[in-house]
């Protein structure tokens, strides 16, 4: 790649809107935040809010890359049988033994820390009051800037570093950037925060969202997502009670699950930047025929011409199996499956230009859930209940309450858990939560971990590789 120089500020701002941002600011040297155009101040990029709405864009527009991120999660999980695959990177994860080229890594942390460097322009300019606005839009601005800063932060970590149940967060975990670098502090070497650094970030991040943020519901960030995203966040962490709050904010604000004969696949049929809180979707990556990131997913998971040639078809003894001895007859409706032959496919992705779930209201229920009977505020009565709500949805079976002990609900929960959310990057997070292992390796192994970009570490010598 090549560090492009632009002059005109006209074509910048064309480019720009036209979410081709990233174009301008690509280089082999230290990703970990965008670099400065030599012969353009950045306060010109900064100069009026039309311009910070399209550097704001170029943020979303990585966001918009999270179908790729749910990909890399479902191939680092153990739900896919990955045998029949012969691509260096895939057979990586097949192998979990990562070398220092994998384009689904490289392409991950870049990501990243390209929608972090947008974010921190736009928090820039409005921190040092760079453009005239409102107070409403300058709050709308920063606030869905540190969203996408704290989501970009959160998803890098976990991909790159131990789990943060693992040895208290104070193994290496990535380098923080919490603010636009110029020429000179770009060059300086940045050496890797801790994982519980990086977790008090985005922490802080996303409460300040919260706060800064509009309460209507619409396919943009909101104090919803916000909220969503701390339960995921804290329950990661395995903070039960905090997880509990944020989970059960969600629940009661409004968003329900839709009275559709097939709910449980709707938030993956849906389409175009209408938002409905009866699609039981919180936050989401938007779609179209025109610009169509959910490709990534159905073109792996599922072929409508043939499903035998699909790429990942789901492990027969650890999922098919063990779901079959739950509950067998509602495995069509809670995993969306497609049997061809002997191969079981997730039929989530089927079909194009849809958009995407990045989190859902059915994890706050599972993060409520499991997090009340950790506490011991949740009774059997209330497993049940809950988890009612949740198969009359997948069109699964009603639970009656049969005298489990603890242990017992949280196995249920947990089980469960894993097949609503089959294809989905939930997987990967509980297996690192719980300190699982995957094709035989702890995932509290630094084998277990893809490598920093080359090209990152060659530029960053302070920066320690995994």
């Amino acid at each position: 790649m090549t560090y492009t120089k632009m002059k005109n500020f006209k074509i910048l701002s064309f480019i720009l809107s036209c979410f081709t941002i990233s174009l301008l600011f690509s280089s082999c040297e230290n990703n970990v935040d965008i670099k400065p155009i030599d012969e353009l101040p950045i306060e010109e990029l900064q100069s009026t809010e039309k311009n910070v709405n399209y550097i704001l864009n170029g943020a979303l527009r990585k966001v918009h890359n999270f179908p790729s991120f749910i990909r890399a999660s479902v191939l680092y999980s153990d739900d896919f049988d990955l045998t029949n695959q012969t691509g260096t990177d895939v057979q990586q994860f097949r192998y979990m033994s990562f070398g220092v080229s994998n384009s689904t890594g490289d392409n991950l942390w870049n990501n990243c820390y390209e929608g972090i460097g947008y974010s921190n322009i736009v928090i820039d300019a409005i921190d040092r009051n760079l453009f005239t606005a409102t107070a409403e839009n300058k709050n709308k601005l920063k606030g869905e800037a540190l969203f996408i800063r704290a989501i970009m932060h959160f998803t890098c970590v976990n991909h790159f570093s131990l789990p943060i149940t693992y040895n208290s967060g104070n193994n290496p975990g990535i380098p923080i950037r919490t603010r636009y670098l110029n020429v000179s502090e770009n060059s300086v070497p940045t050496p890797r925060n801790t994982i519980k650094e990086v977790y008090d970030q985005v922490i802080k991040d996303l409460k300040d969202a919260e706060a800064l943020l509009p309460d209507e519901v619409t396919y943009r960030a909101n104090k919803s997502a916000a909220r969503a995203f701390l339960s995921r966040v804290y329950f990661s962490m395995n903070d039960y009670q905090n997880a509990y709050n944020y989970s059960d904010q969600i629940i009661k604000s409004g968003f329900t699950f839709g009275t559709s004969t097939s709910a449980y696949l709707t938030p993956f049929r849906t389409s175009g930047t209408t938002f409905s809180l009866n699609d039981g979707i919180i936050y989401k990556s938007i779609n179209t025929s025109a610009d169509d990131a959910s490709g990534d997913l159905s073109g792996n998971f599922y072929n409508q011409a043939d499903p035998k040639t699909t790429n990942f078809h789901l492990d027969s003894t650890s999922v098919v199996k063990s779901f079959a001895e739950i509950n067998s007859s509602a495995f069509k409706n809670l995993i969306g499956f497609v049997l061809s032959g002997k191969f079981y496919y997730t039929g989530k992705y089927v079909g194009a230009a849809n958009n995407t779930p990045i989190i859902r209201l059915a994890e706050m229920y599972y993060n409520r859930l499991e997090s009340g009977i950790q506490l011991g505020t949740f009774s059997e009565s209330d497993l049940v209940s809950n988890l009612n709500i949740l198969n009359k949805v997948n069109g699964a079976d009603s639970l009656v309450s049969t005298g489990r002990t603890k242990d017992d609900m949280i196995a249920l929960t947990r089980s469960l858990r894993r097949f609503e959310f089959i294809g989905e990057a939930d997987r990967f997070f509980e297996l690192r939560r719980l300190q699982g292992t995957v094709r035989g390796v702890s995932l509290t192994s630094k084998n277990s971990l893809l490598k920093i970009p080359l090209g990152e570490v060659n530029a960053n010598k302070d920066i320690e590789q995994n």
